[in-house]
């Protein structure tokens, strides 16, 4: 059966996020339930602060769509869906796609008329050294800051499309968020003494070039090969980082809610410019029930299969997040 999705009215032919909006009012407080889909996957944000994301990785032949409620105070609100559009070229390899589209569907009627807005200024390019993950980004000027809060640039009506892959419902339980404290902050690097799968958000003002990068470790040295994407690594007492930044150009406020979550010890954060930046990290992965550990080599292995449990297992949760045949 073929079920109705949205998309921009005019796709643009490189990758893109795609941002979707419904402004509502309500004259008391409400809890709205509802269900999305979306291809490549979707964010959503209410006011301006995140909601969930979702739905959960699948296959054209197996494609899910997530449960959420909403809950908000009578007035005025804006809900958003920030929606990836990375494509063959740039997506992540871990990450299926059949077209670009977002679905929502709720049965109060006032999430009905929504908009659309492609973020404008954001470009793309592959990362490195973690070659089969999501790419980088890079925000200039031009870009609407006020997006996720629907404000801003120009929204255009959507398109409707029918797409006839199955939606299923959710077969895990929602990913870990939850706030974490780095160990340490000196000379622009956060560093967390246990490895960290976590989503991120920043908060710029002033105006300058912010640069940010996540790393599993130093290098003794700058020499790197990146064809068997190998350094001469220490015990954690190098002093070289290596890998492609995400790039912000700053001009006034932006708060940036990282598309996809990150991971390794250490996030280092350049400034250029009179700048000020603050930073969030939530850590994700499968919500096992707590497990205390009775040995060291027990606290290793529980760290391993924390960091390697998500939607799917991975053998490396920083390079491209796939698990290999052999590992398995």
């Amino acid at each position: 059966m073929a079920l109705t999705w949205m998309k921009p009215a005019e796709e643009p032919a490189d990758s893109y996020i795609a941002v979707y909006r419904c402004r509502f009012t309500l004259t008391s407080p409400a809890e709205l339930p509802f269900r999305y889909s979306a291809d490549e996957h979707a964010q959503l944000f209410l006011d301006g602060e995140r909601l969930q994301e979702g739905p959960e990785r699948g296959a054209p032949e197996r494609w899910y769509d997530q449960a959420g409620v909403l809950r908000a105070e009578a007035g005025e609100h804006v809900l958003t869906a920030r929606v990836l559009s990375l494509g063959f070229h740039k997506w992540a390899y871990g990450q299926m796609s059949v077209r670009h589209g977002f679905r929502f569907e709720e049965s109060s009627g006032l999430l009905q008329n929504w908009d659309c807005q492609i973020e404008r200024g954001c470009t793309f390019e592959p990362g490195f050294p973690d070659w089969g993950n999501f790419p980088r980004v890079h925000l200039t000027k031009e870009h609407n800051h006020e997006i996720l809060k629907g404000k801003g640039g120009e929204w255009k009506p959507v398109s409707f499309f029918e797409d006839t892959r199955p939606l299923f419902p959710p077969d895990l339980p929602r990913m870990k968020y939850e706030k974490v404290l780095p160990d340490s902050f000196e000379n622009g690097i956060y560093y967390f003494k246990n490895y960290l799968c976590a989503w991120a958000n920043y908060r710029f003002s002033g105006k300058g070039t912010v640069k940010i990068r996540w790393t599993e470790t130093p290098y003794l040295t700058e020499e790197f090969d990146s064809l068997y994407l190998k350094g001469e690594k220490g015990k954690r007492d190098g002093s070289f980082l290596v890998g492609n930044f995400d790039t912000f150009e700053i001009d006034g406020e932006l708060r940036w809610f990282d598309y996809w979550w990150r991971s390794g010890h250490y996030v280092q954060i350049i400034t250029e410019g009179e700048i000020r930046c603050e930073a969030e990290f939530y850590r994700t992965g499968y919500p096992y029930p707590e497990i205390k550990a009775s040995s060291k080599l027990e606290e290793m292995a529980l760290e391993t299969l924390y960091n390697c449990s998500h939607e799917v297992f991975t053998d490396c949760p920083y390079y491209e997040q796939l698990m290999y045949i052999s590992d398995s």
